[in-house]
């Protein structure tokens, strides 16, 4: 049992230093080819401006901002984060308000 749970270590540590994290997913190819395939149809490198790679790491909230953008919507930069996004809706471009 020592054994096993020393190997399991290991291999967490190897790929750790290939940059593979427990927050990743490992995924087939055929998976990783609808990705890329939704990634391309909803022209989300086009209208948010990142990457593949970037977008692997959560597709989900990348398809909703390119979804508003497409949709006329706007993206805002948190500024105390500097990484989460705001997404502002058409109707609210250019008004004042409060949350």
């Amino acid at each position: 049992m020592e054994s096993q749970a020393k190997e399991e270590r290991i291999r967490r540590m190897h790929l750790q230093r290939k940059g593979i994290t427990e927050r990743h997913e490992l995924v087939t190819e055929e998976r990783l080819d609808e990705m890329a395939e939704r990634f391309i149809r909803l022209r989300v490198r086009e209208l948010t401006r990142v990457s593949f790679k970037q977008y692997l790491d959560n597709p989900e909230c990348y398809e909703a901002y390119a979804e508003a953008l497409e949709g006329g919507g706007g993206v805002q930069f948190d500024e105390e984060t500097s990484r989460a996004l705001v997404l502002i809706p058409r109707a609210l471009i250019g008004q004042t308000y409060c949350i």
